[in-house]
């Protein structure tokens, strides 16, 4: 029985497919409704199917192609037909392995985890393509939210634990520079991703991370982001020992260049995520100071009584900067003080003030605060 993911096979994917495996078209065969291939390494085989699908035995033709081509390029069909499914896409896989126990289940937390992991991996790319830079305060610009719209989960691989995430490469009509104005959006996201994972691993295993720190801060067009560190860090679960492998697909019908050096499979061992961590922070501190208005809520106050009897001192707050929420520290005054009491004890409630933001990589200093006002739910 023909299985229904068979039958959406139309024939010009599935000669798309062939062609981007080797084989060859026979022209002279189209004018009798024919896709014929020949293949330069498999002289004696050929491979023959209508093209129309509507054409009397086109399943059982398309069957039995797809069957001769599972024993010729020794893979399963089920494999095949998730090949041509994928041909106009391409891919990474996020392959998540404990090396202490193959068959062991995953937290669901951290699932939740890996799959946030996986779509700040494709944003961070996205924006890196769009605007190079060592952090990126933002990663909802347009363009990257919208290339994340026409991205597809797929059905997770065979062994260990698996996401698979695919983007169609004509998904957008952009084609920035950083690649070259004649790769599309698609295509230049996963090769920064790429090239940045490769120098990063690179770096770790050569313990040359001090020269690639300095490479990212010279350069005027950085690949690496603290971003993209931050975002492969959410695959890293504490006391756990997992390893990350991921596994980047090429869409057939746009071939890599033979001078562009890419990695079909980079690994990131569990011993690497503290090192990418120290290059996050670093990253992230290139960040300069930041005067502006901020809206936050207070999420602790650890202040003391003075002299005057009056409470006054630090209050944790987290600023809603975007989609990004930075904690922060602050030193207010006794009237400061119980407005953010009140805030904090009242749901719902913000406040809205006026500073400076430090640079930091945990919980950063928000001082010369010159206003500090109540918001009600």
């Amino acid at each position: 029985m023909i299985q229904e993911d068979v039958k959406s096979i139309t024939p010009n994917e599935l000669r798309d497919f062939a062609k981007a495996s080797g084989w060859i078209l026979v022209k002279e065969a189209i004018q009798d409704e024919l896709y014929v291939l020949n293949h330069s390494e498999n002289k004696k085989r050929q491979i023959i199917f209508p093209s129309d699908s509507n054409a009397p035995g086109y399943l059982d033709s398309l069957q039995l192609v797809l069957e001769k081509l599972s024993k010729i390029q020794k893979i399963p069909v089920s494999t095949i037909v998730s090949y041509i499914q994928e041909l106009h896409d391409d891919s990474i896989v996020f392959r998540i392995s404990n090396s202490r126990n193959e068959h062991a289940s995953l937290p669901l937390n951290y699932a939740v985890s890996a799959i946030n992991g996986a779509k700040e991996v494709l944003l961070s790319g996205a924006c890196t393509v769009l605007k190079p830079q060592l952090h990126h305060l933002r990663l909802s610009r347009s363009e990257a939210t919208e290339l994340l719209s026409k991205s597809r989960f797929r059905h997770t691989e065979k062994g260990s634990f698996s996401l698979k995430v695919t983007t169609p490469i004509k998904a957008m009509d952009l084609h920035p520079k950083l690649f070259g104005e004649d790769i599309p959006f698609t295509r230049q996201t996963n090769l920064a991703i790429n090239k940045a994972l490769m120098k990063i691993t690179e770096s770790i295993k050569t313990d040359s991370m001090e020269t690639l720190l300095l490479d990212m801060k010279n350069d005027p067009a950085p690949l690496i982001s603290s971003n993209l560190c931050k975002a492969i860090l959410n695959f890293q679960e504490e006391n756990e020992n997992y390893d990350l492998v991921l596994s980047f697909k090429w869409a057939g019908e746009l071939k890599i260049p033979k001078d562009f050096p890419v990695q079909g499979i980079i690994k990131i061992e569990k011993d690497y995520f503290s090192r990418i961590d120290d290059l996050r922070i670093e990253l992230r501190n290139t960040e300069g100071k930041k005067e502006g208005s901020f809206l936050c809520s207070v999420e602790k106050l650890n202040g003391e009584i003075g002299d005057d009897g009056k409470r006054q001192g630090e209050v944790i707050l987290n600023l809603y900067q975007g989609d990004e929420v930075i904690k922060a520290k602050a030193y207010v005054n006794p009237e400061q003080y119980i407005i953010a009491d009140k805030a904090h004890m009242t749901s719902g409630s913000y406040i809205k003030l006026k500073g400076i933001l430090h640079p930091g990589s945990q919980t950063r200093l928000l001082d010369t605060i010159s206003t500090f006002d109540y918001i009600s739910p």
